[in-house]
């Protein structure tokens, strides 16, 4: 299933426009899906409209039309009735914000009036009902105010920033702010949902991340100073394109604010992500600055939509806007890949294996063991067909994990192995038709698919089995959705630190893992054994809902500094 916009904010095309009038941008942004109570779902997006200064035009003035189509997998698209979707202005709406703030050698000298946009914004945002995190940017990105509505919490952070020489992992420090933002948003449970479209469209909440900065960046993958733990993720400048709540991407909004700022880059991100990139020349301009991404969310409308009943899964969404003010018509077509999810229970069996199993750490043997003795006892089947996909978001490290794999399960006596890169836009159900087992691999990046996820979920609930392996696993990629329902446990962090010490990619301490010793078809012959593990390990709790913790790791040294973690973990209904 497929949780990427086909076109994100894809500007309108003004047909009428007066000569002595400014000219006018109406876009859509990325929409967010829910499940509603019973069957079906509902769909939620904003429309905006700014003029030539890049100020938001009140959706109190003009009128929106809109007409809503919806496309299977046959890709024939029928229409909605009028009935199935409601246009809504409303300025009292709530909303959740995460500030990324620059505080880099490049931005000395602007400090003061970051700190006093940053109180405007937030105070405006908690006096709406809504809620605002805090992530500071220096040679190594932090998130200071987790999300919050409270402002005295919000303005003592602020108050606290301080600007200090170094490098800049700004791209990092985007990705947190986003994870604070998805960090609070959960699959809602049939008591959450909504029973209405009216009560779904009430409830619904803006989402974004405002950026301060300069645009430069030099040190999200830790490439000029290893003295200072990163959080072991490399994020790129593409990455921040697809961050993601709820299935949705987040809409960005970058400030330009230093001496030398990379415009280019900055106005890219705002257009891929459905934001705006607002320059300014000096920093008396903030407070103006601040006003105006605050209309933003007072003047968007909201279009919510009732989905037909028998859509779930992965679909396309058509909306046509025509936006007319006065003597201007702008009128367009956005069309929007969606995934729903449909309502499962997992029965097969699933295995969580929070390692790279090609790791020079883990004995050869011990690997080839684990890896058949897995696929054996998760598949449904004496002789399975086995599909071993690589996750796109694997960002190139340990590749070859995924070739050993492959080779392993080959080397099984009558297994079917076929090897799959997972495409760009996701897996869906259909892609396991004809397997027994899917082993999804992972080595160093949280899985950033929904699509793939739900997939996952609904191949399981046909019965069939699913390994999970990669030391990342118990999150996803900015906390789009929780792994939780297959992998059976909750994601804590995901474990370069622990115990004061560095522990990623080889460098500093090490975990020791250790195979439990009670007997199972999993860890048959490896029982006890035990072996050092120098790359991070999420730290995760068991949920206690079935599954069996059959390997633990510590920190090698220091065993008793905290509670063993879980490694490798299977689960039976």
């Amino acid at each position: 299933m497929n949780s990427r916009t086909l076109m994100l904010l894809t500007p309108l095309v003004t047909l009428i426009a007066c000569d002595n009038t400014p000219s006018f941008d109406v876009t859509q942004q990325a929409p967010r899906v829910e499940r509603r109570s019973g069957s079906g779902g509902y769909l939620a997006l904003e429309v905006l409209a700014t003029d030539s200064l890049g100020e938001a035009v009140s959706c109190q003035d003009g009128s929106l039309d809109v007409n809503v189509e919806v496309a299977g997998d046959d890709g024939v698209f029928a229409s909605l009735s009028s009935e199935s979707y409601m246009v809504v202005c409303d300025d009292g709406r709530t909303g959740d914000l995460a500030i990324v703030v620059d505080n880099s050698g490049s931005e000395d000298g602007f400090l003061p009036w970051l700190q006093q946009g940053s109180r405007s914004m937030v105070g405006e945002i908690v006096d709406r009902g809504g809620r605002a995190s805090i992530t500071r940017v220096s040679t190594t990105s932090s998130v200071e105010q987790t999300l919050t509505g409270d402002a005295a919490a919000l303005e003592s952070t602020i108050d606290e920033m301080f600007v200090a020489n170094g490098w800049t992992a700004l791209y990092d420090g985007v990705r947190m702010g986003n994870e604070t933002l998805g960090g609070a948003v959960q699959d809602a449970t049939e008591a959450d949902r909504a029973d209405s479209l009216d009560s779904f469209c009430a409830s619904n909440r803006t989402l974004g991340i405002v950026a301060f900065t300069d645009g430069a960046n030099n040190n999200s993958a830790d490439e000029q100073d290893t003295s200072y733990a990163g959080d072991g993720i490399d994020t790129t400048f593409d990455d921040l394109k697809n961050l993601r709540v709820g299935g949705a991407t987040t809409p960005i909004y970058t400030i330009g604010l230093g001496r030398d700022v990379v415009t280019d880059e900055l106005q890219s991100l705002a257009d891929a992500t459905g934001g705006r990139y607002l320059p300014i020349e000096s920093a008396e301009q903030l407070p103006h600055v601040f006003d105006v991404i605050g209309d933003y969310f007072d003047a968007s409308h909201e279009v919510c939509v009732e989905l037909p009943e028998q859509e779930c899964g992965t679909f396309t969404v058509r909306v046509g806007t025509t936006w007319t003010y006065g003597e201007n018509i702008v009128e367009g077509v956005t069309e929007h890949v969606v995934n729903l999810p449909c309502d499962v229970n997992p029965v097969g069996r699933v295995a969580t294996i929070l390692l790279t199993t090609s790791d020079p750490g883990i004995p050869a043997d011990l690997a080839g063991r684990l890896t058949r003795q897995t696929s054996e006892w998760v598949s449904p089947v004496l002789r399975p067909d086995v599909l071993v996909v690589l996750d796109d978001n694997a960002h190139g490290e340990d590749l070859n994990n995924v070739n050993v794999v492959t080779s392993l399960l080959s080397d099984a006596d009558n297994n079917s192995v076929t090897y799959l890169d997972e495409p760009e836009d996701g897996l869906t159900r259909a892609d396991f038709n004809g397997y027994d087992v899917v082993w999804f691999s992972n080595p160093g990046y949280p899985m950033d698919d929904i699509s793939t996820f739900r997939a996952l979920e609904q191949f399981s609930a046909d019965g069939g089995g699913v390994v999970l392996q990669g030391d990342d696993m118990t999150r996803s990629w900015g906390n789009d959705f929780s792994p939780a329902p297959l992998v059976h446990l909750d994601h804590r962090n995901n474990g370069t630190r622990a115990c004061g010490q560095q522990i990623d990619n080889y460098r500093g301490g090490k975990y020791s893992v250790t195979i439990a010793d009670e007997t199972h078809a999993m860890t048959l012959g490896i029982e006890g054994m035990t072996f050092d593990y120098s790359n991070d390990i999420d730290h995760s709790t068991a949920r206690n809902e079935g599954e069996v913790i059959l390997a633990t790791a510590t920190v090698k040294g220091d065993e008793d500094c905290m509670e063993p973690i879980p490694v490798i973990v299977g689960f039976e209904p």
